[in-house]
């Protein structure tokens, strides 16, 4: 993003290894008179050179990403995210995912009872962290995650930002042959 826009939120989107002839250059331009927000809320954009951390397992950068950082402006993403953005549309829902490993599709399987939702993923290093956001009109117990590796290590956890709407997980894992997990 580099011509000048203004009152825009942007959110939810990959910014990977920009540049400009061949140099690499800032992954955006943008400047607070501009009056955009680069986050919202809670999450923010995915940046291929953000180097923070994630303390506490959200799959959101515990450190600002700086768009723009001069003498007294700063324009900052609050809650850049740790991995790749990915939305897909499941029975007419949409369930979205952060993730530091390539997501290749999502299954939806109904059954009598309850639904299953299979991940099928392709791992880009042995440890990894899917942070899911699943409607619960379409899956709210049983989930599946099938790697394209064996799981040798798997945990999850809640998020605070689940609601009524929403189930929020965080999974983190370790993996290196083939395998499927219940969550």
């Amino acid at each position: 993003i580099y011509t000048p826009s203004y009152n825009n939120m942007i959110f939810h989107n990959n910014f990977m290894n920009n540049s400009w002839n061949n140099v690499p250059v800032r992954q955006a331009y943008d400047i607070p008179a501009f009056s955009n927000r680069w986050d919202y809320n809670g999450e923010g954009n995915s940046w291929s050179d953000y180097t923070g951390r994630d303390d506490n397992q959200d799959g959101i950068g515990d450190i600002p990403y700086s768009i723009m950082s001069e003498e007294e402006t700063k324009v900052e993403d609050q809650y850049p995210l740790m991995g790749k953005f990915y939305c897909f549309k499941v029975s007419n829902n949409s369930v979205s995912i952060v993730s530091d490993t390539t997501i290749d599709r999502i299954d939806f399987r109904s059954h009598d009872t309850e639904g299953e939702l299979v991940l099928n993923i392709t791992k880009g290093t042995p440890n990894g962290f899917l942070r899911l956001r699943i409607p619960r009109a379409l899956l709210d117990s049983l989930c599946q995650v099938e790697f394209s590796g064996e799981t040798t290590s798997l945990s999850f956890h809640e998020l605070s930002c689940s609601d009524q709407t929403f189930r929020c997980l965080y999974i983190s894992y370790t993996s290196d042959g083939t395998g499927k997990h219940y969550l």
